[in-house]
């Protein structure tokens, strides 16, 4: 729960996830939680990273990283799209937790688009509807 200083400790973690992904899925994550950080920044809430296996509200897990396939979807962009799944929970202040899932796929992209960038744009609209599904539970 946010604290007096509107502060939200938060984990995230690739453990057992399904990645098919050439690049650096933690710099994936990072990306995302940087993009939810500034969302809930501009609404007066504080997102604070602890070290794994802390107690903190928010947990955020990778389900799967799919970069698809480049090739396929420049000739059929709705075949192979690149998509990642997360899951998250977050500890409400009536007591409790909420548990969320989200599932984002980006299909077209400039000559079927680079998997970075694909994945890019997915963890872009995670983070957006992940900051606010946070705001709307901490109101």
């Amino acid at each position: 729960m946010a604290s007096a200083e509107n502060t939200l400790g938060f984990t995230y973690s690739l453990d057992g996830a399904a990645v098919n992904y050439g690049g650096d899925a933690g710099a994936l994550m990072q990306r995302m939680m940087n993009r939810v950080t500034k969302l809930l920044k501009k609404k007066g809430i504080a997102l604070s990273q602890q070290a794994a296996g802390e107690v903190v509200p928010l947990r955020v897990r990778v389900v799967q990283i799919e970069q698809g396939n480049q090739l396929m979807r420049y000739f059929l962009p709705f075949l192979s799209p690149a998509f990642v799944e997360i899951e998250a929970e977050l500890d409400v202040p009536s007591g409790g937790s909420e548990s969320f899932f989200y599932k984002k796929a980006a299909q077209f992209g400039l000559f079927g688009g680079s998997a970075s960038g694909m994945l890019g744009v997915c963890v872009d609209r995670v983070a957006t509807d992940l900051s606010k599904d946070i705001n709307k539970r901490l109101k």
